[in-house]
């Protein structure tokens, strides 16, 4: 097994696909993991989408073992259209 500098060293493998394929992998991602990709670097953030107000308030209804998927959004703005 690599070691943890070997690893961060390293582009991601996915960073490294081409956006279409990014696009179609993404597509299947949680909302909260959308949330999660979007604040690993800026190329996700630029090319990722934020989720949409719907998606975000079905996201804070739904539970996951009793647990909200989305505990807190402090200073959450919509973005420019």
């Amino acid at each position: 097994m690599s070691s943890v500098s070997e690893a961060t060293s390293q582009k991601s493998r996915l960073i490294t696909l081409p956006n279409e394929l990014q696009d179609s992998i993404t597509v299947y991602l949680s909302t909260p993991d959308i949330l999660s990709l979007r604040l690993t670097n800026t190329h996700f953030h630029t090319t990722i989408p934020p989720p949409t107000h719907q998606q975000l308030l079905t996201t804070e209804k739904n539970t996951l073992g009793g647990i909200p998927q989305i505990v807190f959004m402090h200073g959450l703005r919509p973005s420019p259209t």
